[in-house]
């Protein structure tokens, strides 16, 4: 069995990940849309923990990122944690993300 590792969000993770959530609620006046993108994100971060090279390979220095639906989720193995960088979605312009990870 694989071992699972501890994750932990950064503050840009976290802003992202919120900011998001904020916008489809407000979009939506519902919280249907992120509560299943929550599970989305739950169950990939479950992956992530068992099996961190399950993710691919990005241009930036061992960052991998998974795809959840339009979002990429960027993390970092570092020791036993796994690090998540960015909750990016994929429709913005990639060179604000080289900014923030690169």
């Amino acid at each position: 069995m694989a071992r699972k590792r501890k994750v932990i969000w950064t503050e840009t993770a976290k802003y992202e990940f919120r900011d998001t959530c904020d916008y489809w609620n407000k979009r939506n006046a519902s919280k249907a849309y992120t509560n299943r993108l929550r599970k989305l994100l739950n169950s990939t971060i479950e992956r992530i923990a068992g099996f961190p090279n399950t993710g691919i390979h990005s241009s930036f220095d061992e960052v991998r990122f998974m795809v959840i639906r339009d979002y990429l989720l960027f993390y970092q193995v570092v020791s036993d944690n796994i690090i998540v960088l960015s909750f990016w979605d994929a429709r913005q312009d990639h060179k604000k993300l080289a900014n923030r990870l690169g």
